[in-house]
């Protein structure tokens, strides 16, 4: 995938948060008044020099740990940081609850999808075994991933046995089905580069594009739509209308999927929006309520 397209992404995806927790500031999600923040920055949770956290604690109550929402950024697995989820920082604090932002490997660090889901589990681990230095909680969590990021936390909740029980997670703008055609008309195939180096696959544009094409079993493998079961976490999805990046329809197969397995889920559609969630102020006053009340009845 050519750096332009990366950059625009990572920026969309910046936006996004950006502009939604502005909203999250007038919306119920806050709790009293702003509390000061207890900070760690650039945490190594591994070797590698991607593989770093950042902690921020709320400051305000006579507790003496804290739950935990660990964020995942987007960036089309190849760019992006975890600062930019840092827009939702001061409110999850108020909230009363610990945030928690990681880096991890990019395709670029010759990292599929198997490093990237390995990273997030090496960082829960990081997490669980500090928790009293941290006064965190390490007996569960829950998962917030914006765009790439929101397909790596659906496909770590869905798929692995993670060191802390996962709680709820939200994937946001996240792709969730690479054999959903939508993904690659003329708009979009710009991401064939991306799904075929996080894949381990090597599908061309041309054969992409070709009547009756099957998609790679590993399009299948790493789609969080086809490792959903019965007992998969509670999960909230949000996802633009009219999105360009990733199509609607990856939204509504994930909806009808979590349905019939019968897992807790919550749809939020931003109608007018695209990749950044960006001109819906009702719909995202809704989401952020969804996560207040998740938050509440799931992870405190």
């Amino acid at each position: 995938m050519d750096k332009k397209t990366v950059n625009r992404i990572g920026k969309n995806a910046k936006i996004t948060l950006k502009i939604l927790f502005n909203i999250l500031l007038i919306a119920s999600f806050l709790v009293g008044c702003k509390k000061d923040e207890l900070k760690y920055e650039d945490i190594e949770y591994g070797n590698h020099a991607k593989q770093k956290l950042d902690i921020s604690l709320p400051q305000n109550t006579a507790l003496s740990t804290f739950p935990v929402m660990l964020c995942i950024h987007g960036g089309a697995w190849n760019a992006g940081d975890k600062k930019d989820f840092d827009y939702v920082k001061e409110s999850l604090n108020n909230a009363g609850v610990a945030y928690v932002s990681i880096n991890y490997r990019f395709i670029d660090d010759n990292a599929n999808c198997v490093n990237m889901l390995d990273d997030i589990a090496l960082a829960l681990n990081f997490l669980k075994n500090n928790a009293q230095k941290y006064q965190l909680r390490s007996d569960k969590i829950a998962l917030w991933g914006n765009s790439a990021g929101g397909h790596l936390a659906l496909l770590y909740a869905y798929s692995r046995q993670s060191p802390i029980n996962v709680a709820f997670v939200i994937g946001q703008v996240a792709p969730a089905d690479f054999s959903d055609s939508n993904f690659f008309t003329p708009t979009g195939v710009y991401l064939l580069d991306g799904i075929n180096a996080l894949c381990n696959t090597q599908v061309t544009a041309a054969q992409l594009l070709a009547p009756g094409f099957s998609p790679p079993q590993q399009w299948i493998d790493f789609s969080p739509l086809y490792n959903a079961k019965t007992d998969s976490p509670p999960t909230i999805l949000a996802y633009g209308g009219k999105d360009a990046l990733v199509p609607y329809s990856n939204a509504v197969k994930m909806t009808q999927r979590l349905s019939d397995l019968g897992v807790v889920h919550q749809l939020i559609t931003f109608p007018d929006s695209g990749h950044g969630l960006e001109n819906d102020p009702v719909q995202s006053a809704q989401y952020y309520n969804v996560i207040k009340n998740y938050i509440e009845n799931l992870l405190q």
